[in-house]
């Protein structure tokens, strides 16, 4: 796409660096066809046809670069707003799978409170220890917290 525009701006700037050209199309004895700016020569049988005329548009070549310069303005903006986009869905997958993850995990953690038999629990220093039935229902409650949080 960036080099069919390239093309476009191109032409653009030469079609605008031209006073005023026209375009003939003609073939030759052998008949090969040929588009010239100049009329083709007398002594062929096919005096040819002009198919176009170009003018230069008014306001000359600093109308032309800042009709390029617009152009390339546009086209530097769409490409930021598609980057921004792309990122924006980058970020939204990557907090959908931690929600999924943390969902997961406190369904688990619900499911292993609710046993009754599991009351043991790992500190932070290894030690196991007994929770209290306050202690289990306080957990109960963070893991269902957890869940309305995270969980569709």
């Amino acid at each position: 796409m960036r080099v069919a525009i390239g093309v476009l701006l191109a032409a653009g700037i030469a079609i605008s660096t031209v006073a005023q050209a026209a375009i003939y199309r003609w073939v030759d004895d052998q008949g090969v066809v040929h588009y010239t700016e100049t009329p083709p020569p007398a002594s062929n049988k096919d005096r040819g046809s002009r198919i176009r005329t170009l003018s230069a548009p008014t306001g000359g070549t600093e109308q032309g670069r800042q009709r390029s310069e617009a152009i390339q303005n546009r086209l530097k903006t769409i490409e930021d707003q598609r980057k921004k986009s792309t990122e924006e869905q980058t970020r939204l997958d990557a907090e959908t799978e931690r929600r999924e993850t943390v969902c997961k995990a406190a369904r688990q953690n619900l499911a292993n409170l609710e046993i009754r038999t599991n009351r043991r629990v790992r500190d932070s220093e290894g030690n196991i220890t007994v929770m209290t039935e306050e202690e289990r229902n306080e957990k109960m409650e963070e893991a269902r917290a957890q869940i309305e949080k995270n969980c569709n």
